[in-house]
């Protein structure tokens, strides 16, 4: 799957329930759920993070262990599966080399990744491997991409693979937002060339 949406309509949860679902049915190859997240800040920067790698990399799987607590009865069940190794948090400084077999991989916020940083996620599956990608390219927050200096990976992608037999894309408009109808309209207002107002 390559999973892009373009507006604010909880991509991760779906991404992550659909993840859940693939993990405990015993017909599929998936053994674990890998978290492949985006070490990139928003303009707003919390700074440096004290302690060991995954200290570092939580912060930026939060939104996932948030949705999955909900999703699973509690933090305390999310612990105890990442405790398990079914559940493993990464990011993609880390992925190059590493072959990503029977298990369900969620690339989020791919938009901040350039080209090739995309392609190394992109190749690191193995035929017992699933990919789900998800981003939106109005959330960019890679000042190289910002800037112009480097290419968004995701728009690369979905330009490039869309007809590619196996890659599916799922883009969401204004109609699919599900966290409150003001959302809607609140973005139709804040930007109209993109949201269509």
């Amino acid at each position: 799957w390559l999973y892009n949406k373009f507006y604010r309509s909880s991509k991760s949860y779906v991404a992550l329930a659909t993840a859940l679902e693939l993990l405990k049915d015993p017909e599929t190859p998936y053994k674990k759920l890998v978290l492949m997240v985006a070490p990139v800040q928003t303009d707003i920067e919390v700074g440096y993070i004290k302690g060991d790698i995954m200290s570092k990399l939580s912060p930026f799987a939060y939104s996932y262990l948030y949705n999955m607590a909900d999703m699973i009865g509690g933090i305390d069940k999310v612990t105890e599966l990442q405790n398990q190794g079914l559940i493993e948090v990464m990011c993609v400084s880390f992925a190059r080399g590493i072959n990503l077999q029977n298990c369900i991989c969620i690339c989020g916020e791919c938009q901040q990744y350039g080209e090739a940083s995309f392609l190394t996620l992109i190749s690191r599956p193995t035929e017992t491997g699933k990919m789900i990608f998800e981003g939106d390219l109005n959330q960019t927050d890679n000042k190289n991409i910002r800037k112009g200096k480097e290419k968004s990976g995701l728009q690369h992608a979905k330009n490039v693979l869309s007809d590619l037999p196996g890659i599916g894309i799922i883009e969401f408009t204004k109609d699919e937002i599900v966290r409150n109808p003001l959302i809607t309209k609140i973005l139709e207002l804040w930007d109209p060339e993109v949201y269509g107002g």
